[in-house]
């Protein structure tokens, strides 16, 4: 069982038998004792926080003990104080409580942690404001606790929070790293892209050479389209109403059919600039090869032939068939 005095000055645990105090042992108390709820137990232990707080009297061979902060009359004994251990003492049933209580009034806000007692806090007015060398013992070695507590508590969290800066320095430094790599690929991806760009001018430039150079000449006699020889007279007499029968396109590669000699077929663009490049290539470079051309052409006017005959026609016309 257990017992306090309301401020928690005085807790004692007693076993669980409770007899009621005998009159002619109260008769040998105070007033003050006999007017309380007295009963006999059996002691186990008795703690008191702060002695300067416990008032005793002695009465008749019994020592009463009360407390100054509470005013509460707490137990006597007729033992001393060092051998309470395992004796039988007279005790206030009032201040009888369990183990619960205590715990409810220890998380009171006016539960001092210095003194572990219950203190009502005084106005603002008297608060102490003195030299900490006058304390009471107990609040000197508690705050003594405290204080080491707290620089270690200090020590702890100052190395935590430079462990976290050392951390923040090497992610910023790997992230500048980072950032001028980024910038290093950047510099060499333009370069990249500027010799790819130049390098493939180049390859078109080059290719483009490479077919001039190795493209066949086309000769414009060759597309040609056979209209069927003395048969465009026959068609130009014949009524406009009438439908006119075109002969179809023939393939100038294949070397079995005739080709016109006046209707040329329109050339594309890429080998108009073929023979024109041919035609370049082939013309007089000099004014002594101009010279001798002109004087070719003018015998040619003459009825020589200076520059060959006319090939016959390959097939004869339709009528002469």
């Amino acid at each position: 069982m257990l017992f306090s005095c309301k401020c928690l000055n005085f807790i004692i645990e007693t076993k669980d038998s409770i007899q009621p105090c005998e009159d002619k042992v109260k008769s040998l108390l105070s007033p003050f004792a006999r007017a309380q709820e007295l009963v006999v137990v059996m002691c186990e232990s008795a703690k008191k926080k702060i002695n300067d707080l416990v008032v005793t009297k002695v009465s008749n061979g019994w020592t009463e003990f009360s407390c100054a902060k509470c005013g509460t009359w707490v137990f006597s004994s007729q033992s001393k104080e060092a051998d309470l251990i395992r004796t039988t003492i007279i005790v206030n049933k009032q201040c009888m409580t369990t183990k619960d209580q205590i715990d409810v009034l220890q998380s009171d806000p006016y539960y001092s942690p210095a003194f572990k007692i219950i203190v009502e806090q005084i106005p603002q007015s008297r608060q102490f404001i003195g030299d900490r060398a006058i304390l009471h013992p107990v609040a000197s070695s508690w705050l003594k606790d405290q204080t080491m507590e707290a620089e270690a508590r200090i020590n702890d969290y100052a190395k935590n929070q430079f462990a976290q800066l050392e951390e923040l320095k090497k992610r910023v430094a790997n992230e500048q790293l980072a950032i001028n790599e980024a910038k290093r690929r950047s510099k060499l991806s333009e370069e990249q892209l500027a010799k790819a760009v130049s390098s493939l001018e180049l390859e078109k430039s080059s290719s483009a050479s490479a077919r001039k150079r190795n493209s066949p000449v086309f000769d414009e006699d060759v597309f040609f389209m056979d209209m069927g020889g003395t048969e465009e007279a026959s068609n130009s007499e014949e009524s406009d109403d009438e439908p006119k029968d075109l002969p179809p396109l023939r393939n100038p590669v294949d070397q079995s059919y005739g080709h016109a000699r006046s209707l040329p077929i329109p050339l594309p663009h890429v080998l108009e600039e073929r023979v024109l490049n041919e035609r370049l290539d082939r013309s007089p470079r000099t004014p002594q090869e101009i010279a001798e051309n002109i004087r070719a052409l003018a015998e040619s006017v003459r009825g020589t032939t200076v520059f060959g005959e006319l090939p016959p026609p390959r097939f004869p016309n339709k009528k002469n068939r």
